[in-house]
């Protein structure tokens, strides 16, 4: 797999399961799932390796919500190199 360090990681259902498990090996996530608390776990792991995380309440069932999220990481980071749903 090709590195992610340095790229902005857009990450769905990063409060358990798989997703959970791919944010804690990767760095600079932007974490997402249905509520914020639901990230905290995750969001200390990756920030415990020195790496930075985001962490916000999105549903994807919510297609204004995505787009609302979407838009906000793009103006605040100028991209998403990487979406994981």
């Amino acid at each position: 797999m090709a590195s992610l360090k340095d790229k902005i990681v857009v990450l769905t259902g990063a409060s358990r399961g798989d997703g959970e498990a791919a944010g804690r090996g990767w760095t600079d996530l932007i974490l997402c799932a249905r509520t914020t608390d639901a990230n905290a776990g995750t969001k200390s792991a990756v920030e415990a390796i020195g790496a930075t995380a985001e962490a916000h309440s999105f549903n994807v069932a919510d297609s204004e919500v995505a787009k609302a999220l979407i838009d906000d990481v793009v103006a605040r980071h100028a991209r998403i190199d990487v979406l994981i749903n």
